[in-house]
């Protein structure tokens, strides 16, 4: 299952319906009650990983895109 809302993830993995990677604050209340268990303890994902939606390009903001070419200068994202 794919999807952009942390919580259900957390909801759908402690239902049995798979394992997921998900940040340790959205976890942290399933792992203490022994709902989820962490596969994989020593393995961290990179950081500096930042994700940046918006709808389309097409009729994107020219604020957007200022905002986008600030962040990829500054962040080094690309």
């Amino acid at each position: 299952v794919m999807g952009s809302d942390l919580n259900m993830l957390a909801q759908l993995a402690a239902s049995g319906c798979g394992i997921t990677l998900l940040p340790d604050n959205v976890v942290q209340q399933y792992v203490e009650r022994g709902e989820l268990v962490r596969v994989l303890s020593d393995w961290k994902t990179a950081h500096g990983i930042f994700h940046l939606v918006y709808p389309s390009r097409r009729g994107l903001l020219p604020a957007v895109r200022v905002f986008i070419d600030y962040l990829v200068e500054h962040l080094h994202l690309v």
